[in-house]
């Protein structure tokens, strides 16, 4: 990204399948995003609508497609670094409550039917991300989650800035 001078890119994993490429959306996509994700499991149902087109994030796993912004993309290599939790969930734990993070509704990327390298049983995922994606939609509230690692982003993005 950086050597091509990008703006964001698109990080896949192969088995993500798309509904629609390119994606088509209602709304505007919210100004102050830093990743973006066209397809997610809203696992504990903590995400809330923003607009037409998009969820605010707060508790979305998976890491079959997303969208990164140029600014967050060190902090996200450096955070993603803590070998105790799967990558899905250092995004949840971290990255989701430290910057804007957006879904898009309805869900853009799906994982393919498969067997979980984590469960080891057949994971079929489309209708339960459909489901919880919808719950979420319905949800006009804010979460108490938002912006609870803000703080800790801000202060790594002034020390790395310094660094350069």
């Amino acid at each position: 990204m950086r050597e091509n001078n990008y703006d964001a890119v698109m990080i896949l994993e192969d088995d993500c399948l798309f509904t629609e490429f390119p994606f088509t959306i209602e709304d505007k996509v919210p100004e102050d995003w830093m990743l973006l994700y066209p397809g997610y499991l809203v696992y504990d149902e903590l995400s809330y609508y923003f607009n037409k087109s998009f969820l605010k994030l707060v508790d979305a796993r998976s890491a079959h497609c997303y969208i990164v912004r140029k600014p967050i993309l060190n902090y996200m290599i450096t955070m993603t670094c803590i070998p105790e939790l799967p990558i899905d969930m250092r995004y949840v734990e971290i990255i989701q409550r430290a910057v804007p993070c957006y879904g898009f509704y309805p869900i853009k990327a799906y994982q393919s039917k498969h067997i979980s390298s984590i469960t080891n049983d057949y994971a079929d995922w489309i209708e339960t991300f459909d489901k919880k994606a919808l719950i979420c939609y319905q949800n006009k509230t804010k979460s108490n989650l938002d912006n609870t690692w803000n703080e800790h982003f801000n202060n790594w993005t002034k020390y790395e800035y310094k660094k350069e």
